[in-house]
């Protein structure tokens, strides 16, 4: 069995636009942890690369999870407790995973932010 993930990113230029909201289905194992998750959505090779090589982008299911760079090798989660998938952002035939697009901003500084943001709120 699988589940599927139903994805969407923001556009990086102009140009991609034409293609926007950039929709893409992705199966995974139906036991996939959250992390695991969203390293499929890195593996699947479905965000464009920059020509700086430094694209920042934050992934959202009901909460932002994670943030990915394009200079890293593996996402890495805001929160390092296991997040449950039941938690995420479903739309009746799987999960929905929206990528934000932060240009070329210091992802490290940007991890940190996000996760002292949920450090105070949980």
């Amino acid at each position: 069995m699988s589940l599927t993930l139903h994805l969407t990113r923001d556009s990086v230029a102009a140009a991609d636009d034409v293609d926007a909201p950039h929709e893409l289905a992705l199966l995974v194992p139906d036991d996939a942890t959250t992390a695991a998750m969203v390293a499929a959505i890195l593996d699947a090779d479905y965000l464009p690369r920059i020509a700086s090589g430094k694209a920042t982008w934050s992934v959202f299911s009901g909460r932002t999870l994670a943030v990915i760079a394009q200079q890293w090798s593996a996402p890495r989660m805001v929160d390092d407790r296991p997040h449950p998938p039941e938690l995420l952002q479903t739309d009746g035939n799987g999960y929905s995973f929206h990528l934000k697009y932060h240009a070329q901003q210091d992802p490290e500084a940007m991890l940190a932010v996000l996760r002292k943001v949920r450090a105070s709120t949980d």
